[in-house]
């Protein structure tokens, strides 16, 4: 309790606060100091009013009892805001990280040192993102602090992550990768007119197998179909030496040890099965190849029937969900049987050449492979050119999307 002695009422108060402050919590030493700061101010306002009571003091003396402890209460803060941290001396105890702009847009709570309000207000706000930050500091800036604005800060917070929680999230909920899976299909190959097997089926296919085993696809997510019954060599057809001769060495398994062929007796309803089963979800990739012949009504020979893009359609629609669909057909009119899958959701149907054209299998594949870093508009372009070069132009490259930004996007992110 503050005691008279010959100090003076100001110096016995700081001396009394001080004390009090090495030993309680801010909280508690508040409430004891404005309880005798209150008592002291009485005291002293009573010394020598006491011994001369008449109306003219007790009126005093009423004055005093009502009036002190508003003034008390006034000086005890005034007191305690000259013994309080400032703004700097907080960040700077608590290590906490706020831009000297930040700081800047708050000095004005530097003006009566930090109250609990304050730095209430600065532990929650150092806790937000720096974005966040810079919008409470500016309006402290320009309308000062209340504690309204403490209160909406601690709605804002309660709806940000803790950077703890959000690790706690990707441990207990890992990221969703994205996977990519593949059906490939050769339906068909001829011979040519000399008797020999051109196999230009069998090599767009092989391509396009070593282009998903390049990018790391497992052959667990890729089902090879591939129809060869005139032929064992599988690497070497005729479609090879010709793309080597005119474009340059075919990218292509060393040998057929290098490949792992999922079935050689092709139909058609299996080729539908393993693409209604491919078990992709939203953030994957799902690759169709087919390579064969089509005929002027559109549709894709098969040893046993043909394919029609309804039926396509309806074997893709089967899938649980994919992230998006690419449907690459190697084939003559090749445009006439994509474009009517545009009506599928996030797809791209990339064709050897238009609906009138008739073409060379190989290619299409062959600069999928060279071009797969392009965007998919520019790998279309820079094929058509290549092929023009070359003056070989037995295909012209064509691209359906149904979305055009897709365009913007590489064959294989």
């Amino acid at each position: 309790m503050l005691m008279h002695n010959k100090k003076s009422l100001t110096e016995r108060v700081s001396e009394r606060f001080s004390e009090i402050k090495k030993v309680y919590s801010p909280k508690l030493r508040n409430a004891i100091f404005n309880a005798e700061v209150r008592f002291a101010y009485l005291q002293e306002s009573l010394k020598g009013i006491v011994p001369k009571v008449n109306k003219k003091n007790i009126r005093n003396i009423a004055f005093n009892l009502f009036t002190i402890p508003t003034l008390a209460i006034t000086y005890s803060v005034s007191a305690l805001a000259s013994e309080q941290t400032n703004l700097e001396e907080y960040i700077e105890q608590n290590q906490y990280d706020l831009s000297t702009i930040l700081q800047l847009r708050l000095k004005s709570l530097n003006e009566n040192g930090l109250d609990d309000f304050e730095k209430e207000f600065i532990d929650l706000l150092q806790g937000l993102p720096k974005d966040i930050q810079k919008v409470y500091a500016k309006e402290v800036y320009d309308k000062g602090f209340t504690t309204e604005l403490l209160e909406k800060l601690k709605k804002v917070e309660a709806v940000e992550k803790p950077v703890e929680i959000l690790e706690d999230k990707i441990i207990k909920e890992p990221e969703n990768p994205v996977d990519i899976y593949a059906v490939i299909a050769n339906g068909a190959d001829d011979e040519t007119d000399d008797g020999k097997f051109f196999g230009g089926g069998i090599t767009s296919a092989l391509e396009f197998y070593k282009l998903m085993k390049d990018v790391g696809v497992s052959d667990d997510n890729i089902t090879l179909f591939l129809y060869h019954p005139n032929t064992e060599d599988i690497i070497n057809t005729l479609t090879k030496k010709w793309i080597d001769y005119n474009f340059g060495p075919t990218p292509l398994p060393f040998s057929k040890s290098n490949v792992i062929i999922d079935e050689e007796k092709v139909t058609l309803n299996k080729v539908l099965d393993a693409i209604s089963a491919i078990p992709s979800d939203d953030n994957d990739l799902v690759y169709i190849m087919l390579s064969s012949h089509v005929n002027p009504e559109y549709t894709i020979r098969f040893p046993n029937g043909r394919l029609g893009y309804k039926s396509l359609s309806k074997a893709i629609k089967k899938i649980d969900d994919y992230g998006k669909i690419f449907v690459i057909l190697d084939s003559c009119y090749a445009g006439g049987f994509l474009k009517p899958l545009k009506k599928l959701k996030n797809y791209v149907g990339i064709g050897s050449c238009p609906k009138e054209e008739k073409c060379i299998p190989g290619i299409l594949s062959f600069m999928l492979v060279k071009h797969k870093d392009k965007s998919i508009d520019d790998l279309v372009e820079f094929g058509n050119t290549e092929i023009e070069n070359s003056k070989k132009d037995k295909a012209t490259l064509v691209v359906f999307y149904s979305d055009e930004s897709f365009g913007n996007e590489p064959l294989i992110p």
